[in-house]
């Protein structure tokens, strides 16, 4: 096992400086401490922890950045703090400039509106702007980013993973110590991998997500909206440049039957809030929003974020979760990259239950309550004649 790691890290060397052969990487070294598939707020977070901590990281992203994400953009209270705990003050700073505070949940359903109360501290953030602005300091702290570039993990030795990159018409094969997959929904990095690859839920939503260059009168800025019906949910807040952002969870089926437009425009009719006037916008879509992935942990490899397991959110929870599991895998994977042994995978997937899967079970309570008429129904009561219900959810979710 040890001349065979001698004879890939040799290889590798030869194909990064033979002038004969293009390498895709700026970094001649034969291979990583860390490979991170995935450059999202997971994946971002976690190059961020581990270059401060001294390890060779190289961060990797299918898209060319800047680029947008089917995301509401919502950072509650914890993210904002997990964000000021990731970078400078002068990155933070300029970010919330840009971003706007959230002051109101406000909820539509069956031709009511219901204000509610959400002064949390949280902002509603241009998500290509925040993943960004994160990137730009991992790579201030050392780490190394390819994009655009596909990866796919591969084989395994005693010593070092492999991944398969290709980038600029150029396939290259690398080496870490440990790699890391934050690549999102669907974890399309986990190759033939089957323990990694996401199995969906039975009747997933699937989400949406569209920028309106103007944002509408109808709406005020500072409030998160949202419009419940019978066949998904929609998002709305308000978002720099003056501009709307909205997301939605639709079931499969009205998707399929209205495309994404059309579908969002009936439940925001049926809720009772104000139409969507513009037209001319790009929608975006995901794969289901509730899935989860048979291991998270195994033979030099974490999966984190989306990638990981993943349920509808409701006031940014989805970025919490991600920011936390990106800084929270630090630990493990520091351990790891002195030394593999399986007790490292069982630790983390201990950690992982404990805090990220724990918070996810009140959105995935409130995510199958919301698909059901009478639970709909007496959740509006309940929220009309008694709004610091809404309060004590929220808080919850921000803990």
């Amino acid at each position: 096992m040890q001349t065979l790691a001698r004879t890939v890290r040799a290889d590798l060397s030869s194909l990064a400086t033979t002038p004969s052969q293009q390498s895709i990487i700026s970094n001649s070294l034969s291979h990583r401490d860390v490979i991170i598939i995935g450059a999202g707020p997971a994946g971002s977070s976690a190059a961020i922890t581990l270059a401060k901590s001294g390890l060779d990281v190289l961060l990797i992203d299918a898209k060319k950045f800047p680029r947008r994400k089917a995301c509401g953009g919502c950072l509650n209270a914890v993210s904002v703090r997990l964000m000021e705990q990731l970078l400078p003050e002068s990155a933070i700073h300029k970010l919330w400039n840009d971003s706007i505070p959230l002051k109101k949940f406000h909820v539509f359903h069956n031709q009511r509106s219901i204000p509610l109360e959400m002064n949390q501290g949280g902002f509603a953030v241009d998500r290509s702007q925040m993943d960004s602005v994160l990137v730009e300091h991992a790579k201030s702290l050392g780490a190394e980013f390819l994009s655009p570039a596909m990866a796919k993990l591969a084989a395994c030795d005693s010593q070092l993973r492999a991944v398969e990159v290709v980038a600029n018409g150029v396939a290259q094969t690398l080496h870490a110590k440990v790699i890391i997959m934050a690549c999102g929904l669907g974890n399309r990095a986990a190759g033939p991998f089957e323990q990694f690859q996401q199995t969906p839920a039975q009747n997933s939503r699937l989400g949406v997500e569209a920028v309106f260059d103007t944002f509408p009168t109808e709406y005020r800025s500072g409030d998160l909206s949202m419009a419940i019906g019978n066949r998904g949910y929609v998002g709305l807040t308000h978002i720099g440049n003056d501009r709307l952002h909205v997301a939605a969870a639709l079931d499969r089926t009205a998707l399929q039957e209205m495309g994404p437009h059309i579908a969002v425009d009936n439940i925001m009719r049926k809720a009772g809030a104000p139409r969507l006037t513009q037209t001319d916008v790009t929608w975006r879509g995901t794969p289901p929003l509730t899935a989860r992935a048979a291991s998270i942990a195994d033979d030099r490899v974490f999966v984190i974020g989306d990638a990981a397991r993943y349920v509808e959110p409701f006031t940014g929870e989805g970025l919490r979760w991600a920011l936390e599991n990106g800084i929270g895998v630090a630990p493990f994977v520091i351990s790891a990259a002195n030394g593999w042994h399986s007790q490292i995978a069982d630790n983390y997937c201990r950690w992982y239950r404990q805090t990220i899967a724990a918070r996810q079970k009140l959105c995935r309570r409130l995510s199958r309550g919301l698909k059901r008429a009478s639970v709909r129904w007496v959740a509006h009561q309940a929220l009309r004649l008694h709004p610091a219900l809404a309060d004590s959810i929220i808080k919850q979710l921000n803990s």
